[in-house]
């Protein structure tokens, strides 16, 4: 179960900041996409790092980055 747990651990950037960079994509296309601000986006990295992010959010910013976020 260690290994398990250490695969699925959340990279030091934070799992939005992590996928978005890997996909190329900037902090001002990602917002764009949501139609939110870039401080928004930023407000949602930092969020996830502290614990603060919603289920909501990450489902949001998975979807418009191309992707399926699943929780578990």
């Amino acid at each position: 179960a260690a290994a398990v747990d250490k695969q699925l651990s959340r990279p030091s950037e934070g799992w939005i900041a992590t996928t978005r960079t890997a996909l190329g994509m900037s902090a001002a296309q990602l917002a764009r996409r949501l139609r939110v601000t870039r401080a928004r986006v930023s407000q949602a990295e930092h969020a996830e790092l502290s614990g603060g992010v919603t289920l909501k959010t990450m489902q949001s910013m998975a979807e418009a980055m191309g992707c399926r976020f699943v929780y578990a």
